[in-house]
């Protein structure tokens, strides 16, 4: 059974991050998810690295066109700037509400929260509501 593009892209990037050295192709191949045939793997991770590219992975490679060698530029590595619509701070804040304070959300999910403005001491973009009298399945929100 063949695994997602997307799942064999994670493995490759991780590979590639975890090595101190560049990766061989041979290495490469011997991922789960990339085709046996030197031909198709040939053109599977061409398309990889066109992919990887693309999405803003400094792929470069090194060595000779005898052993080609594969190595993600870490000095060039960054993410491209994260930036919300207001539908979806609105969203993030909403599943904050629903969680609670007393949340089961790792450190790192706090954290990501909290630098977008969402916990702590900041606006929260949704109206406070609450119940109108009891037995009433309407709520007034300020």
């Amino acid at each position: 059974m063949a695994r997602s593009k997307s799942k064999r892209l994670v493995d490759l990037v991780t590979l590639l991050l975890q090595s101190t050295y560049p990766v061989s192709r041979e290495r490469i191949r011997a991922l789960e998810g990339y085709p046996r045939g030197e031909e198709a793997f040939h053109r599977q991770f061409e398309r990889d690295k066109a992919s990887l590219r693309a999405m803003g992975f400094p792929l470069r490679e090194v060595g000779d066109e005898e052993e080609p060698l594969y190595a993600l530029d870490r000095r060039s590595l960054r993410l491209r700037e994260v930036r919300f619509t207001p539908e979806e701070i609105v969203a993030l804040a909403l599943a904050r509400r629903l969680a609670g304070p007393h949340a089961l959300l790792g450190g790192t999910v706090r954290d990501a929260l909290g630098k977008l403005g969402l916990l702590g001491d900041g606006v929260d973009p949704l109206p406070r509501c609450r119940r109108r009298g009891r037995g009433s399945r309407r709520s007034a929100c300020a």
